[in-house]
């Protein structure tokens, strides 16, 4: 997809049992997205792409709260052929471009896991493997000298 303009690292939700992409206003009017307009969903083997139509069964919604002056535009989207791209509480990226959605996998990743014990290969005393908040402190102190 060219031309991103944002991208939004959410989870899906649930409802009735199937998995739910609820997208908020910001989102939309960055993609001008307008209430009431028509617009398409398209499943790949790897996105769900939502894009503006000529003429679709799908609109844009709309919701109001009262700090707002006006509607504004709103996706609520939740159906069994959504189950087979996503899971319920799954990582998903969102990509907005110029009339077009693409919602994917999250291809975010862990910056640091360590499996299995590695101390004795790294030659690293078992004070310093990492632990689940990892102790930098600690680690800091020790380095230095101090425990």
């Amino acid at each position: 997809m060219e031309n991103v303009k944002l991208i939004r690292n959410l989870r899906t939700s649930e409802r009735n049992g199937n998995p739910r992409i609820f997208l908020e206003p910001a989102v939309l009017e960055v993609g001008g997205f307008i209430v009431g307009e028509p617009i398409s969903y398209t499943r790949t083997q790897q996105a769900l792409v939502i894009k503006k139509a000529d003429d679709s069964d799908y609109k844009v919604a709309k919701r109001k709260r009262p700090s707002w002056n006006k509607y504004r535009p709103l996706i609520d989207y939740s159906n069994g052929d959504l189950a087979m791209l996503f899971r319920a509480k799954e990582k998903i990226d969102i990509l907005v471009g110029e009339s077009v959605i693409v919602i994917k996998r999250s291809l975010s990743f862990d910056l640091c896991v360590i499996v299995g014990d590695y101390s004795a290969q790294m030659n690293w005393p078992n004070s310093l493997m990492y632990q689940r908040p990892f102790p930098f402190r600690n680690l800091f102190l020790r380095i230095n000298g101090r425990d």
